[in-house]
């Protein structure tokens, strides 16, 4: 049992009328804070019980392991102190356990006469065992989870490596349940308690996941694209293609494939902050729409400008306003980075510390390193705290044969790049970001 924990004992005499017993711990009546103590069931703080006692106690395991271990507990018969009974317990110190999942979300397209698959991974920390177990179930209490409803997942064979991750495929139903949304969690083979789920949704239509860009200043002088990334749009056909609302007025569209289409959006569409409703609509005798997402209108603020720092200024006293206003987010899983390591001939060693690079003595010299993420994209910028212009050149590329969102990054840094700590900062196409503080470290 683990250090500190607390488990109910229960002993019961043969043959007598008087079931009291006395407890010990190592032979010490009632034990000791530093063996574990035995103490009158549901009492807290703990209260040892006064004399031979009937029915069950608490076991309060010490806060520390004991330096003899494991420990006995031993019942004897007020009755008869002949007749007596041990149990040993094993005390060791709890294990933190953590289990991360990614994506955190997923959109996934019903199976047709091709399966729909989706891969996920799972990264198990604080244990040396990193296996586990994958579930699937409804998100709704009491609603049942068959394969026909929610669809199956496939472990894979292979045995998660040095970095704790294990990985599998979902592949969904041939249609989508009610309610329609379902829990995809991993749970730690070695600690039950931790977990972590992910919600797909299988839609039953067209469905946006992001939208690009997701939000405009106010009174723009010109007309821009809106790019739609989702699922179940309809590719530009001769005469046909689906059509795009804004605010439910229909728009021509191109749709490249059925997971991307673009609009144009008017300055009068933008000319006032607010929210701008954004709708897929399939042809059909039955037109069939898509999830409305916002395209964000922010007042127009032309006082946004860089901040400059110095030695004799590094810090900014006043209001930050940073425009985040991403509805399309709601809909896919936001960017983050859970691990960075070195990367060595094509082989990534996560680790959960600061990458010490050393600056080169005259010249510049190309570093290599991995990111583990969610959602993350060697289309994205990524780039390092420090001076501006950057100190510190990064080429993004993605990482082959290895985990989904692993990215490598191979970093150009000079005998004049600042020493020091830096965090890493990355952008998406939709301008949301992500920070990881400490990644590298300058040396």
């Amino acid at each position: 049992m683990n250090a500190g924990q607390e488990v109910l004992l229960a002993a019961a005499v043969a043959e007598s009328a008087n079931q009291g017993v006395t407890w010990a711990v190592n032979g010490i009546t009632n034990g000791t804070a530093a063996l574990g103590q035995i103490c009158v069931a549901g009492s807290n703080p703990c209260s040892p019980p006064v004399g031979p006692v009937s029915g069950m106690v608490d076991f309060l395991a010490p806060a520390m392991v004991p330096a003899v271990n494991p420990v006995e507990v031993s019942a004897t018969a007020a009755a008869d102190p002949s007749r007596y009974s041990n149990a040993v317990l094993t005390i060791v110190n709890p294990s933190v356990v953590g289990v991360a999942i990614s994506p955190a979300y997923a959109f996934v397209v019903p199976t047709t006469t091709a399966p729909s698959e989706y891969p996920f991974t799972a990264q198990v920390t604080g244990a040396a065992n990193t296996a586990v177990t994958w579930t699937l179930s409804s998100t709704v209490a009491g609603a049942t989870c068959t394969a026909a409803t929610c669809g199956s997942f496939t472990a894979s064979s292979a045995a998660p490596g040095s970095t704790g991750i294990s990985s599998g495929v979902y592949t969904a139903p041939r249609s989508a349940p009610s309610p329609n949304a379902i829990a995809l969690t991993a749970t730690s083979a070695v600690d039950p308690t931790a977990t972590a789920t992910s919600v797909l949704t299988i839609t039953s239509g067209p469905s946006i996941e992001q939208i690009l860009p997701s939000s405009v200043m106010a009174g723009v002088a010109s007309s821009f694209t809106l790019a739609l990334n989702g699922l179940g749009f309809v590719s530009t056909t001769a005469g046909v293609s689906p059509v795009i609302l804004i605010d439910g007025a229909a728009r021509d569209s191109v749709c490249s494939s059925p997971l991307n289409c673009t609009t144009t959006i008017e300055p009068s569409d933008v000319a006032a902050a607010g929210n701008v409703s954004v709708q897929v609509q399939i042809p059909g005798a039955t037109a069939t729409l898509s999830n409305p997402v916002n395209l964000v209108v922010v007042p127009f603020d032309e006082s946004q400008q860089t901040i400059s720092l110095s030695g004799d200024s590094p810090v900014y006293v006043g209001n930050l306003v940073v425009y985040e206003p991403t509805s399309a987010a709601v809909a896919t899983a936001q960017i983050n980075v859970d691990s960075a390591g070195t990367l060595i001939a094509g082989t990534c060693t996560l680790q959960g510390k600061s990458i010490p690079v050393t600056l080169p003595s005259t010249g510049s010299e190309v570093f290599s390193i991995c990111v583990h993420g969610n959602t993350l994209d060697p289309s994205y910028t990524y780039e390092f705290s420090g001076p501006s212009p950057s100190d510190i050149t990064v080429v993004a590329s993605s990482l082959a044969n290895l985990f989904p969102n692993l990215i490598e990054l191979d970093l150009t840094i000079s005998s004049a790049t600042l020493p020091g700590p830096r965090t890493l900062f990355i952008t998406t196409s939709n301008n949301d970001r992500a920070a990881a503080s400490g990644v590298l470290e300058v040396q």
